[in-house]
């Protein structure tokens, strides 16, 4: 592909690359995933980028986005200097799907064939090609949503992953993610998209990295759909460790049936721009959805995490714990909303989010919701947010303990409540490594 680089405004430079698409379809045009396509579009390019004036948006600033220089010259890049062994988490024993600038790499990806039940699949010119036995899953979650970044991914994104776990099958193994961005000739978008089904009564560990290389900015736009059959459990764990050219979207929607089992962290610790929005659909019985989260912000890093779980049907369990420490002009955002409809009696529902602030400069804004429309619930949410506990800090520095050691360990055990829901002993043991690391600089 020509080098080239676009100077649009953001909205401007999404036109152009969906008017490039198209032009490439011939055929294709009326097919129904390109219908999906150019409606996801519309509803983009009708709206616009949210502004601080949206409700769902209002500590969110995208203007960042409008000072980028986007180039399209991502398509081929030299992997000869790429050095996966150096990347952090690439240490965790697991089966390894590595995706280069959005598109799957076979030859650095492991061989999935011995691994019986789990079918990893990629479709590549979905615009064309399709998606196989997946068009009934793919985009169905995301359509219901306005969200404007997982409309700009359902109108761009021509490549998808499938996981997929076969009914009845335990996966021993941690299959991992890992995402890596080289951005060498000016800023990227690119727009992944997973998708993820467990079925019935099948159980699995996936951990999910990002990393971003090179000398320019890059906007990773994720999209993942989750479903979640009868009595399947998923762990899900994205890692976001990433570098100061990093700009995180990840929009994730999970389906989830009756009996199902969804643990999903988000464990922020590195990254310009991280702004996550996670969505649970209870859609049975005796349902259980947990939420775990760590956002740790300094300089003027931003992370955001928007939550959603809709308890469509009775007799389910919801539970969200999310810790946050922001420290120099950091800002930290957690809204978290709890949707319990009419029939979703016996609905059992918890929130929590605690914060640290470290300096005067640093935010924290925390906005926990409760709407509820059956009357036989259970539901409760906090917040706060406020300096390190000072009986603690009394405490240690009354054992002679230095008062910047005395912080970090009162800091290390405020977020590890957070980690040790992991389930996964060497990742937990990576990503403490790496929080120790952060906080020996605040």
């Amino acid at each position: 592909m020509e080098n080239t680089t676009i100077k649009y405004d953001f909205k401007e430079y999404v036109k152009s690359q969906f008017e490039k698409l198209q032009s490439t379809l011939n055929g294709s045009v009326g097919s129904e995933l390109n219908l999906l396509r150019k409606n996801a579009f519309d509803k983009f390019f009708l709206s616009g980028l949210p502004t601080l004036k949206s409700e769902n948006w209002k500590y969110t600033n995208l203007a960042f986005l409008n000072k980028l220089s986007f180039t399209d010259s991502y398509s081929n890049v030299d992997l000869s200097k790429l050095e996966t062994s150096k990347l952090f988490y690439n240490s965790l024993k697991s089966h390894k799907i590595y995706l280069i600038n959005g598109k799957l790499d076979e030859n650095l990806s492991s061989n999935f064939n011995s691994v019986n039940g789990l079918k990893i699949e990629y479709f590549e010119n979905i615009s064309i090609n399709g998606v196989g036995d997946y068009a009934n899953y793919y985009g169905k979650l995301t359509s219901m949503s306005e969200h404007p970044f997982a409309n700009i991914n359902t109108a761009l994104a021509d490549n998808l992953l499938v996981v997929n776990i076969s009914p009845g099958v335990i996966i021993e193994d941690i299959l991992q993610i890992i995402n890596i961005n080289i951005s060498n000739e000016g800023a990227l978008l690119t727009n992944p998209r997973i998708l993820v089904i467990s079925g019935k009564s099948s159980s699995a560990k996936i951990v999910e990295n990002n990393y971003t290389l090179g000398d320019f900015p890059v906007v990773r736009n994720l999209v993942k759909e989750f479903y979640l059959e009868e009595n399947a459990h998923l762990n899900y764990y994205k890692i976001q460790d990433d570098s100061n050219n990093s700009h995180l979207f990840d929009f994730t929607h999970a389906e989830q049936k009756r009996d199902s089992h969804l643990d999903e962290a988000a464990i922020s610790i590195n990254g310009k721009f991280v702004r996550n929005d996670l969505r649970s659909t209870l859609d049975g019985e005796n349902i259980e959805s947990h939420y775990y989260g760590i956002f740790i912000v300094g300089a003027n890093d931003f992370v955001d995490n928007h939550t959603f779980v809709d308890h469509a049907k009775p007799n389910s369990y919801s539970n969200e714990n999310y810790r946050g420490v922001a420290f120099d002009k950091g800002t930290g955002v957690f809204n978290g909303k709890i949707m319990v409809r009419r029939d979703a009696q016996k609905t059992n529902a918890y929130q929590s989010n605690k914060n640290v602030l470290l300096s005067d400069s640093a935010t924290i804004n925390t906005k926990p919701e409760l709407e509820i429309y059956a009357d036989d619930v259970k539901c409760s949410h906090g917040a706060t947010s406020g300096s390190i506990d000072k009986t603690s800090m009394f405490y240690l520095r009354q054992r002679g303990i230095e008062k910047k050691v005395a912080e970090r360990l009162l800091l290390f055990a405020f977020v590890n409540e957070v980690v040790n829901e992991i389930k996964i002993e060497q990742l937990r043991e990576l990503i403490d490594l790496r929080i120790e690391e952060k906080l020996l600089n605040i």
